[in-house]
């Protein structure tokens, strides 16, 4: 059984995890990081996702390709585009938090193999 969860630990430790973080933001040019920090300051940018309307709106006119960066920041990974024309909605692509290490169901199944194969399990 020890080595079955060996097996699963080991294979969730090498998955990357998909997404992108807050900094990685940095590192674009400066139109999609507008974009992109736009939606991650508003919560329906992260949950829900928003409008193409809404985001024209928000930067007023600031950005004449809108629909030329956003389809980049999407065919990139780096938002994720819902619906179909005209509804189309975006939401920012954070990748997902790890849990804690010491609360997970991991840490429990292996404490509680690690009192049965020393004999101090019930």
């Amino acid at each position: 059984m020890a080595g079955l969860f060996d097996n699963l630990s080991a294979k969730l430790s090498n998955d990357e995890p998909a997404g992108i973080t807050a900094l990685d933001i940095t590192d674009l040019p400066p139109d999609q990081k507008q974009i992109m920090l736009l939606l991650l300051r508003d919560s329906s940018g992260t949950r829900v996702g928003v409008t193409r309307e809404w985001l024209h709106n928000r930067l007023q006119d600031r950005l004449n390709a809108l629909d030329e960066l956003t389809a980049d920041l999407v065919s990139r990974g780096w938002i994720i585009e819902m619906g179909e024309a005209p509804n189309q909605r975006y939401r920012i692509n954070l990748r997902a938090k790890r849990g804690s290490g010491g609360l997970g169901l991991w840490s429990i199944i292996a404490e509680r193999l690690a009192q049965d194969t020393s004999g101090s399990g019930q």
